[in-house]
Parts: structure tokens; C-alpha cells; sequence
């Protein structure tokens, strides 16, 4: 009776909120994907290969996280560390890619660390470690 109670505890506001924009972050990792396959067809390969490469990463990373944001009904404690570390690489990437040539989006460093501060809440750990 327990268990049962414990599966249907709503989730706390921190954790739908961090759910809810890594869903965005996929949803704009997608829309980037078939925004971004036009231009690097179009290059043919003759242009900077590694800020395509940081594009592509970027790209892979948000879809990955729009993924994993799905896979929160489990509440296990490897969930939030896996969306911990990717949302950490998204961050990364935008820095790494700030060096390279400014990315056009702000989103890309602002969600993340949004949803890192979510997630790091008390409220989001309470969630997780059931």
C-alpha cells in the first residue's frame, strides 16, 4: 500500500519545471538538427569543421536531453545524475562553442543552468531518491 502511495506523489513544481524545459531543449535540438542540415549540405564540407562538429554536438546533446526528460517516472537517483551530467555537457558546449564563434542563441547556456539549479534543489534530490 505503501509503494502505491509513493508512485502516485505528485511531482514537486522544481522537478515538473526542469522536466518541462529539457522537453523544450529537445524540441529545439530537433528544430536546430533540420534547420542546420541545409547549410552544412549546402557547404559541401569546405567550412570550419570544428564549429560543425561543436553545431552537430550541441544538436545531439538538446535531443538526447528532450529523450531522458521522458524517462523521469522512474525516480531513480541515476536519472537525475544522468540529466545532471547532460545538461552539464550542454553548458560546455556552449562555451566551447562561444570560443570558436558565437552561437546565435542565448538559450543555449541560459536553459541549462536553469534546469542544473532545478535540479540541484532539495525538493529535486526528495524526488529523485525515493
Amino acid at each position: 500500500m505503501a509503494a502505491a502511495a509513493e508512485k502516485n506523489e505528485r511531482m514537486s513544481l522544481a522537478v515538473k519545471s526542469a522536466q518541462f524545459i529539457m522537453i523544450v531543449q529537445g524540441a529545439l535540438g530537433l528544430l536546430s538538427s533540420v534547420l542546420l542540415i541545409a547549410p552544412l549540405t549546402a557547404s559541401g564540407g569546405k567550412g570550419d569543421v570544428l564549429t560543425s562538429l561543436v553545431l552537430a554536438l550541441s544538436v545531439v546533446i538538446a535531443l538526447l536531453i528532450g529523450w531522458w526528460a521522458g524517462k523521469w517516472i522512474s525516480r531513480r537517483r541515476r536519472v537525475r545524475i544522468a540529466a545532471l551530467g547532460l545538461e552539464c555537457l550542454m553548458a560546455l558546449t556552449y562555451v566551447s562553442g562561444r570560443t570558436l564563434d558565437p552561437p546565435p542563441y542565448m538559450y543555449s547556456l541560459v536553459l541549462p543552468v536553469v534546469v542544473l539549479l532545478l535540479l540541484l534543489l532539495p525538493s529535486a534530490k526528495a524526488w529523485f531518491d525515493r
